[in-house]
């Protein structure tokens, strides 16, 4: 069973290890954000929508990380709110930003809170990366983390498609790991300008 998703919505003219009702919470939090943001597509709102809706319903201390991304492919502009998420990587040539700041209060714990949103600038050749706590927190033989430092390391001095370095950084998890199971979802996401 799997916890950690993702999603594309288009606008026109067991979470591992974790149960079926993290299964789900996931796929009722999936339709929920589809139908709301069809209405209301600011990150901030959907956010602020989402998360009564879960406060309502929530049980036995269910909650959510999320991050609600808005990409306009036509004003090339990146909007981000967070509710307790990870930060994203933004790559502009060689050098690596972390945007969109877990400062958000996750969903489902305190209803009516307010989420802020940031937007950002896309020129040619930028890259971002979204990413779970599954890609940062393997453990290798010495109990210490892969970590966001060497995730940022392998971000910056990679020069292929998005593809490649999903591709990479599974093989550096794996690498990192060695015959230690793994214990967590590994999701990520990566896309560049063109």
């Amino acid at each position: 069973m799997g916890g950690d998703y993702y999603d594309f919505i288009p606008f026109g003219n067991d979470v591992f290890g974790k149960g079926v009702s993290a299964d789900l919470q996931i796929a009722r939090l999936m339709s929920d954000f589809r139908y709301i943001s069809q209405f209301n597509p600011e990150p901030k709102k959907v956010l602020k929508q989402i998360n009564n809706i879960l406060c309502e319903r929530s049980y036995r201390g269910m909650f959510t990380t999320a991050v609600f991304c808005l990409l306009d492919t036509n004003k090339r502009t990146l909007t981000v709110a967070n509710g307790g998420h990870l930060s994203l990587l933004f790559k502009n040539e060689k050098n690596i930003e972390e945007i969109g700041h877990a400062g958000g209060t996750p969903l489902g714990i305190l209803p009516n809170v307010e989420y802020t949103q940031n937007k950002y600038s896309l020129k040619k050749g930028n890259q971002i990366l979204i990413y779970t706590d599954g890609i940062t927190e393997p453990k290798n033989k010495q109990q210490e983390e892969f970590g966001v430092t060497q995730l940022k390391e392998l971000f910056t001095n990679h020069d292929g498609s998005p593809q490649e370095f999903i591709q990479l950084l599974k093989i550096s998890i794996k690498n990192f790991i060695g015959d230690l199971p793994q214990f967590d979802d590994l999701i990520s996401l990566a896309f560049k300008v063109i």
